[in-house]
């Protein structure tokens, strides 16, 4: 009987323990849909979907602005922090990095020309 109980008592505490990472790793990808909407461009308020694959610290995908397509480059996210470049056909790069908290990226963008803004977007929106 004591086996037993031992072995019950193990079991719950491995449960246990998996049940409360689970949230943690899931709340640690940016994996997947993103609608959002840019600040502060020269257009105005632009929307915008962001498509991303995460391996790792890897992050891969592209952003849709409905006006174009542009192929995320060195996209990174390291402790709920995401970091990627885009470049335009005309040679304009966009320096963009966010914050994940629960479903929701916000952040900032800067071209290679000076201009900024800011960003927000929420997962399968």
């Amino acid at each position: 009987m004591a086996n037993s109980s031992r072995i019950k008592i193990l079991v719950g505490v491995v449960l246990l323990v998996t049940a409360i990472s689970l949230p943690v790793y899931a709340a640690s990808s940016v994996a997947g849909e993103w609608k959002g909407t840019s600040k502060d461009t020269p257009q105005g308020d632009m929307t915008f979907t962001l498509s991303l694959k995460q391996d790792g610290d890897t992050v891969t995908g592209e952003l849709d602005l409905g006006q174009g397509t542009f192929e995320i480059i060195d996209g990174t996210f390291k402790s709920n922090k995401l970091s990627f470049t885009i470049k335009t056909p005309d040679g304009n790069s966009f320096e963009v990095t966010g914050t994940l908290d629960k479903d929701q990226l916000t952040g900032t963008w800067k071209d290679n020309n000076g201009t900024s803004g800011t960003w927000t977007a929420e997962k399968g929106k």
